[in-house]
């Protein structure tokens, strides 16, 4: 027979003996069965990493700006916990909202942790920001386009250089869809005249849209892109150039017709010193003359004066003209001089500072000698003397060329033997020196 008995719905079956098969239920006991890990004990370092971000400040002193303009250094983040080192890892700006996020980095040895920040009260993007920024996008797209093409493109010239610019001898190839249109060109000479190359200013399009300008150089060697301030640089040299063969001409037309006359007595006395106002112009049709300066030429007798020419009909076209007035008692014609006879002459001040030195001789006056001679001034170097001695009247009359900076300089002394103070040489004019010397000569 076959037994069954179930427990906990589990039947099981047994053979007996003179049976086929024996069904034994018995009960059915779980065998306990635990695999479950024991729970880890928290990282307390960790976790002071973590909350010494809690409590921070992260802060933007100036917030009149646009969140994209923050930089990392404007951060400021205070209340630190000490022991932990704090850093900016990232800055996620929002113009439109004029927010700014800011990760903040806490680390203590190996361990680290992040926290966002967020702070408001940017400047917020207006819809002229946003033109602006699409300005600034078409303006960088033109950029890599220019570069683009300047890398891509060549431009070929069919005549020689050393001739004058052809617009039409100028090709571009090996850039399709591009129109090339020539604004201007410039062409570098040397001294003789001859053309040495070209530079060209070109205006790049597509279809009838205007994209930018291109300079390029032409020689022998072929073209070549240059920048935007060669095609400057040369077309300022041809205007200098230009305006120095206008100077040059207007120079010869004005002192080939132009008459300066000087009305009154003129001498080195104090009563008949140069005066600008006695100057008198003629025959100067188109030009404007203005005195500047003049300077004494105790040598040459003479009173240099500087005036500066402009021309009416080109106010660009500039420059100077040195007049010689000879010491006279009429009003004759006054001369043209160059330049470097005037800049050779000592100025009003030097002229000035010899003129107020005194004079002493360190010896007898019958045995005049020139090392002998003392000057006050001791920047001036006396250099050689001229003296007329008259026994009768007890004169000695004493004409002394000195020099300071390669510049002469000339005085008119007069020594009183019979004086008290005879050592000390007079100051006279060259007048009364020449008139003097004029009765001591027989």
């Amino acid at each position: 027979m076959i037994y069954s008995k179930s427990y906990n719905k589990k039947t099981i079956f047994l053979p007996t003996p003179g049976s086929i098969a024996s069904v034994i239920t018995l009960p059915l006991v779980a065998a306990a069965c635990n695999n479950t890990k024991p729970e880890p004990k928290p990282n307390t370092d960790q976790e002071a990493v973590n909350k010494s971000l809690d409590n921070i400040k992260v802060e933007v002193a100036d917030k009149n700006k646009l969140p994209k303009e923050v930089k990392k250094t404007d951060i400021t983040i205070s209340d630190q916990v000490s022991g932990f080192t704090y850093s900016v890892e990232s800055l996620s700006p929002n113009d439109k909202t004029g927010e700014l996020t800011v990760k903040v980095k806490s680390t203590k040895g190996s361990l680290g942790a992040t926290k966002d920040f967020k702070i408001d009260n940017f400047k917020k993007e207006t819809k002229n920001d946003d033109k602006k920024n699409d300005l600034d996008k078409n303006k960088l797209d033109l950029k890599k386009e220019l570069k683009e093409f300047k890398d891509n493109a060549k431009f070929n010239y069919s005549m020689n250089v050393i001739n004058p610019f052809n617009a039409f001898a100028l090709k571009l190839t090996y850039k399709p869809g591009y129109i090339h249109e020539v604004i201007d060109a410039k062409s570098k000479t040397n001294v003789a005249g001859e053309i040495q190359y070209h530079i060209v200013k070109i205006s790049i399009k597509k279809e009838t849209t205007k994209l930018f300008d291109v300079y390029i150089k032409l020689n022998a060697n072929g073209s070549t892109f240059v920048d935007e301030k060669e095609f400057i640089r040369i077309t300022e040299e041809k205007k200098a150039n230009e305006l120095k063969t206008k100077t040059i001409i207007a120079t010869k037309d004005f002192k080939s017709k132009a008459e300066y006359k000087y009305n009154g007595k003129l001498d080195d006395t104090d009563a008949n010193l140069f005066k600008q106002t006695n100057v008198i112009l003629t025959k100067n049709d188109g030009y404007k003359s203005t005195f500047e300066v003049s300077k004494v030429d105790l040598i040459g007798k003479a009173v240099i004066a500087k005036f500066n020419i402009v021309s009416i009909t080109d106010v660009n076209v500039k420059f100077s003209v040195y007049v010689k007035f000879n010491y006279t008692t009429s009003a004759n014609k006054a001369e043209f001089v160059e330049k470097n006879f005037f800049e050779q002459l000592p100025t009003k001040e030097e002229q000035d500072k010899f003129k107020n030195a005194e004079f002493t001789y360190n010896g007898n006056l019958n045995e005049f000698n020139l090392n002998m001679i003392d000057i006050s001034n001791k920047s001036f170097k006396i250099n050689r003397i001229e003296k007329i001695d008259d026994p009768s009247q007890q004169i000695l009359l004493v004409k002394i060329f000195a020099t300071k900076d390669d510049k002469e300089f000339i005085t008119y002394l007069k020594f009183l033997k019979n004086s008290n103070n005879k050592n000390t040489g007079l100051k006279i004019s060259q007048l009364e020196f020449e008139q003097l010397v004029e009765k001591l000569l027989p």
